[in-house]
Parts: C-alpha cells; sequence; structure tokens
C-alpha cells in the first residue's frame, strides 16, 4: 500500500510494509520509508540530520521487533557476549515457528508530521523497566528512538511503538 497526495497545502503520504522476522530485511524496508520520508523533509526544511535520526529510529525499532519480540531473543544475552547473542539471532531466524512472525511497519506523512507504527507478534514488554546504560550494550536503541522522535507511544501489550516526527513549517 502507498498512497500519495500532495499539494502546496497538505503532504499526505500513506505507506504499509509486512516483513517476516528476517534481520536481513531491514535494509530494504528502511531504504523504501527513506523513499518516502526524505522528500517529505526536504520540503518542509529539514536538515539531513533529523533524517539520519528518523532512520536510525526506524533501524532501531525494526531490530527490537524482530529480534526480541519474534524471535525472543532476550537482551539480556547481550550482558553475555554480543557474539552469542547474534548467534541466537541467526539460530532463531531459521527456525519457522519464529521467522513466519510479521512485523508491519506502517508510515503516514502528513502536513506537519510524520507517524511511523512498527508492531511486532510477540509477547510485548513494559518499556518503562529497560534498564539503561551508556556503557551496556542493551536500552540504547529505545533511548536514541524517545530523544530522536517528538513523541513515543507504546501500546498496553509493549509490541508496538509508534514514533512521530513534527514537521518544521
Amino acid at each position: 500500500m502507498k498512497k500519495i497526495l500532495v499539494t502546496d497545502d497538505l503532504t499526505v503520504i500513506n505507506m504499509g510494509i509486512d516483513i517476516r522476522s528476517k534481520t536481513r530485511l531491514i535494509k530494504e524496508v528502511v531504504s523504501r520509508l527513506e523513499e518516502c520520508f526524505k522528500p517529505v523533509c526536504k520540503l518542509h526544511g529539514m536538515n539531513n540530520r533529523d533524517q539520519i535520526n528518523i532512520t536510525t529510529c526506524v533501524k532501531e525499532a525494526l531490530y527490537n521487533a524482530i529480534t526480541h519480540g519474534n524471535l525472543e531473543v532476550d537482551s539480556e544475552l547481550k550482558k553475555e557476549s554480543l557474539e552469542l547473542f547474534d548467534k541466537k539471532v541467526k539460530e532463531k531466524e531459521m527456525i519457522e515457528k519464529f521467522s513466519q512472525k510479521k512485523v508491519i511497519v506502517r508510515y503516514h506523512a502528513f502536513s506537519n508530521k510524520i507517524d511511523i507504527q512498527v508492531e511486532d507478534q510477540g509477547k510485548g514488554f513494559d518499556p518503562a523497566k529497560v534498564d539503561f546504560d551508556i556503557l551496556e550494550p542493551y536500552g540504547r536503541g529505545i533511548k536514541l528512538i524517545e530523544s530522536f522522535m517528538d513523541k513515543v507511544v507504546w501500546n498496553e501489550v509493549g509490541n508496538c511503538i509508534y514514533m512521530t516526527k513534527y514537521l518544521k513549517k
């Protein structure tokens, strides 16, 4: 689904992407979303830093949805070893029970904002309970998203993130 409407006073772009739980697909999804939001950002006078920040948030949300949500790889494993964590992700991507779960991405651009929703089919979590330590290899993605986006909301289950970036006038 991709709908585009642009006039002098109104910009509306909608896109939906559903993917299976494979980390190798993140790059393609991000590329397709960038095709939509970069022109909108330029139209509204946003700089490259803003665009890079949005890209970073999308990558983080997708990675978390796939690895922690659908593949159910616990971030605590990163404390032991990043290599062990990556190995576990690759193992679970080969198990159909996990890899067939979908991540649903919805993108909406309006005249005043960009909304991006990333939802997985996992059990969810409580984002308020995520520990953040800049020196640790976990929890930083959520903090980046919260600092780069203007509004971040999770659904009650904790398996869907809604991110909003307000456009400059």
